[in-house]
């Protein structure tokens, strides 16, 4: 079996944020797996909201049996899958007999902007670990708040903290039918009232696919400085994402050693951050 690139996305529709790179790992022979973490049904019911997601994933070239809704099947709420990281973490685990080779893993950024995308990138950076592609995996960013303007966000721009930002420009039809997609989440007209607009000034400033390595070592940082985007929005504090990812991280990605705390989480400005 071909080796599969893993994309663990928090909820259906965040596969936006990689369209491009959905694609060009098909065109390049590879094998794409898409794994939800949640039940997305924070508003409406998660069936329409997994029907949207596989029709997009389609028109990439994605296969149905390639899909896998396990947030759904965990019954993972929206919003708290902070709360349910080893169970998704073992979940996908026991699935990976059945997955084929993994040789690498594709997961949101570490970068403050909804509670669920990086719990998602906690449970990314360990199974990369765990399966041993950690360099070759990497991040995506979806959105987070502008620094210095909390209330204000920016989509797909990266964190210099996050590492080298590889960029890959993406043609122009090509953007212009990414766009069209997005009209596609008739569950989500409300949220890409506000994404839209600037998923078309990432791709008339930039118009290119980015990723960043993962960093073991950035999950014991805050994000970025200053308040967070889901800080604002919706009263959920870094602090307590931290309390409760703490045994986590500490028996997954930074196991604890002697004299040592395994989850920092310091608030100071991480040096190289925007």
């Amino acid at each position: 079996m071909v080796p599969a690139t893993l994309f663990l996305l928090a909820h259906q529709d965040d596969e936006f944020g990689v369209f491009f790179e959905i694609e060009k790992t098909l065109a390049n022979g590879g094998r794409v797996i898409c794994v939800y973490l949640t039940d997305g049904a924070a508003r409406v019911p998660t069936s329409q909201r997994n029907e949207e997601s596989v029709a997009i994933l389609k028109e990439l070239g994605v296969p149905n049996e390639d899909v896998h809704f396990l947030g759904a099947a965990l019954e993972v709420p929206d919003g708290h899958l902070v709360e349910h990281l080893e169970r998704a973490y073992r979940a996908i685990e026991a699935q990976l007999p059945d997955l084929g080779k993994i040789d690498r893993v594709v997961v949101h950024a570490w970068e403050g902007g909804h509670q669920d995308h990086d719990a998602a990138h906690l449970v990314g950076v360990a199974l990369a670990r765990s399966l041993e592609c950690l360099e070759a995996s990497r991040q995506f960013a979806s959105y987070r708040a502008a620094l210095g303007l909390s209330r204000l966000f920016v989509v797909g721009w990266p964190l210099a903290a996050n590492g080298l930002i590889e960029s890959t420009r993406i043609p122009f039809t090509t953007r212009l039918r990414y766009l069209r997609y997005c009209f596609y989440y008739k569950t989500q007209r409300m949220t890409f009232m506000g994404l839209l607009p600037l998923m078309i000034v990432d791709y008339v400033l930039s118009g290119a696919q980015k990723l960043q390595p993962l960093d073991k070592s950035r999950v014991s940082e805050r994000p970025h400085r200053g308040k967070l985007l889901y800080e604002t929005r919706s009263n959920f504090s870094f602090d307590l994402f931290r309390l409760r990812a703490m045994e986590f991280v500490g028996a997954r990605i930074r196991p604890l050693t002697p004299g040592k705390a395994h989850y920092a989480g310091t608030a100071q400005r991480v040096p190289g951050s925007q």
